[in-house]
């Protein structure tokens, strides 16, 4: 077994993958100014949130 967090790692791509789709959305959509910030907001909180998981992932990582 590998003593890393798999399930917590696929957590943060999966989170990850949605935020750079909110932000995609962001360049190409036409929006309202209110939609752009509410989705600005999702991104921005989405963002915070994943350097949390981040720092709460336990990986050693070995430079050979």
């Amino acid at each position: 077994m590998y003593p890393y967090e798999f399930d917590e790692i696929r957590a943060v791509i999966d989170k990850t993958d949605t935020m750079h789709g909110l932000v995609a959305e962001m360049e190409c959509r036409e929006m309202t100014e209110e939609e752009w910030l509410t989705q600005f907001h999702q991104a921005a909180v989405m963002y915070v949130e994943i350097q949390y998981a981040l720092l709460s992932l336990d990986i050693n990582v070995k430079v050979i």
